[in-house]
């Protein structure tokens, strides 16, 4: 048996809804990907709590942070960098008609037991 996991994310442009990310083996995240994206990506300095994008990419964000533009690019190469040289990630990617998916699926929540 072997237990996968996934990481995802969804956004919405242009009538289209999509949802994106990785899934892999549950040791691949625990014994490989995990410590090398705290390593590469969220230790400083400064240290990140967390990765957006958007928020490295904002100017008043990358301020309140005590981060430049040129740390949270290198940040961001370290993040694609990572995702590329990790054997056992897999992307995953799935694109519906966003009407479709508003009246069939928003607001729709998983509950884990």
């Amino acid at each position: 048996m072997a237990v996968f996991l996934a990481a995802s994310d969804e956004t919405t442009g242009e009538g289209i809804f999509h949802q994106c990310g990785y899934v892999a083996p549950l040791t691949i995240w625990t014994d490989v990907f995990v410590p090398a994206w705290q390593k590469e990506v969220l230790d400083g300095p400064p240290e990140l709590d967390e990765f957006h994008i958007t928020a490295l990419r904002s100017p008043a964000w990358r301020e309140e942070h005590c981060i430049s533009a040129g740390d949270a690019e290198a940040r961001i190469d370290a993040a694609v960098a990572l995702i590329g040289r990790t054997k056992g990630l897999f992307a995953v990617r799935s694109t519906i008609e966003g009407s479709h998916f508003d009246s069939q699926a928003s607001g729709l929540q998983f509950r884990f037991e």
